[in-house]
């Protein structure tokens, strides 16, 4: 009893002054910890990352985020021995889709810390993220394979391929609408055989700059592209005609432009191929009066497995040259003609100083035709003295022709 007694007495003694004293001793605590370990304020800045985005699917919409609006920046309040341990990485900061304010186009950011998140605090300011909401599309492209480079000496792309050859691409609709063509690129710079390889599709505009894909989500990542490759060779163009010129004309030149082409196909073929032949029934001479120009597409006259190097050659232009007689008037002087074969004392005299002769020719040029350099003979063997009709013999080329047989008077006297 008297122990218990003394520990009440303890206790109790003073009472007052010991609770005071507790009281002071826990206000110090408070007053020294707040002076070592004080709470700070500091700010952070982070990138907003937009959840359910979503939800805009349902709806045909879409969001851009305007330049320089992805990162926020808030206070955080925490004891400096915790906040100096802070970084951006501690907090995160994410705005809903659903939460999105239409009228104003922007949406509640929720700023958390992961790290000590009850001991930090976080201003209870509201932060909103701005968006832009769009109407989005779905347009369906042809993939068109392309070539890039050149293959090895004797050899070109026949074909190629595109392997899936249809994109469905998802975006804003003003740039689903510039969308002109989808590319895809092989590279074939020094190939001898087949190539294949994945490449990823190009969307182009009306103007082939690159459409920017920001916004913009396709079904296809990439696509593998294969290139053909076969050997080439230069071969000629044979022109084949039917039928004859009518009586007066003369066939001059064919031409064909371009004479000869590029062709692809295996070895094999490629060897027994030296021409290519247009049929005798492109051209029928005898309907022909006149130079003849036709236009002949020469791909469907290519052996089977041969195709063009180049598809714009496929078209070449023949052009048929008719002549047709022209004559023209001409005055020999018999000084230029020559009598032979004349009997043994006997003499011969023109009975005119020139002779009337026509001549003709096929397209050639008669205005350069002189009278005056064209030599003839006169046979006169076994005449005899007196007056006579005797044949002239022109000495003309091959080109003129002198249309009526060309005569003359003589006298032959005994000398």
């Amino acid at each position: 009893m008297k122990i218990a007694k003394k520990i009440k007495d303890v206790i109790f003694n003073n009472f007052g002054l010991k609770v005071l004293a507790a009281v002071f001793a826990i206000l110090l605590w408070f007053m020294v910890v707040n002076i070592t370990d004080p709470v700070q304020t500091r700010n952070f800045t982070v990138n907003v990352q937009v959840t359910n985005a979503e939800v805009l699917q349902d709806t045909g919409e879409y969001y851009t985020i305007p330049e320089g609006k992805t990162q926020i920046t808030f206070q955080a309040s925490a004891k400096r021995s915790i906040i100096e341990k802070l970084s951006p990485s501690d907090f995160t900061a994410s705005a809903d889709m659903n939460h999105l304010d239409r009228d104003k186009n922007r949406i509640p950011i929720d700023i958390a810390a992961t790290r000590y998140s009850g001991s930090v605090t976080i201003s209870t300011r509201t932060y909103y993220l701005p968006v832009n909401i769009g109407k989005q599309k779905t347009g369906k492209f042809v993939i068109t394979p392309l070539s890039s480079g050149t293959p090895a000496d004797g050899f070109a792309v026949s074909s190629l391929t595109a392997a899936p050859n249809i994109i469905n691409v998802t975006g804003p609709t003003d740039i689903i609408d510039s969308i002109n063509s989808v590319t895809a690129t092989v590279d074939v710079d020094g190939m001898n055989s087949d190539a294949s390889q994945d490449v990823v599709p190009v969307l182009l505009d009306n103007d082939g700059k690159q459409v920017d894909m920001t916004n913009v989500m396709s079904d296809v990542e990439s696509v593998q592209v294969t290139a053909s490759i076969m050997s080439v060779k230069t071969v000629g163009i044979d022109v084949k005609t039917s039928g004859e010129l009518q009586s007066g004309y003369q066939l001059g030149d064919i031409t064909v432009d371009p004479n000869e082409v590029q062709v692809m196909g295996s070895s094999d073929v490629l060897n027994a191929l030296s021409t290519i032949t247009i049929p005798p029934t492109v051209i029928d001479l005898s309907e022909l009066t006149t130079d003849f120009t036709t236009t002949v597409d020469i791909s469907s006259y290519l052996p089977s497995g041969v195709t063009l190097v180049n598809s714009s050659d496929s078209k070449v232009k023949i052009t048929v040259n008719v002549l047709s007689k022209t004559e023209k008037q001409l005055d020999i002087p018999t000084k230029n003609i020559t009598i032979q074969n004349l009997g043994k004392n006997l003499t011969a005299s023109f009975d005119n100083d020139t002779i009337p002769v026509t001549i003709s020719a096929f397209g050639s040029d008669l205005s350069e035709l002189d009278s005056s350099t064209i030599t003839g003979i006169v046979d006169a063997s076994g005449l005899k003295a007196g007056n006579h009709t005797v044949n002239v013999t022109l000495n003309l080329s091959d080109e003129y022709t002198v249309t009526d047989t060309v005569t003359t008077g003589i006298t032959i006297k005994k000398e």
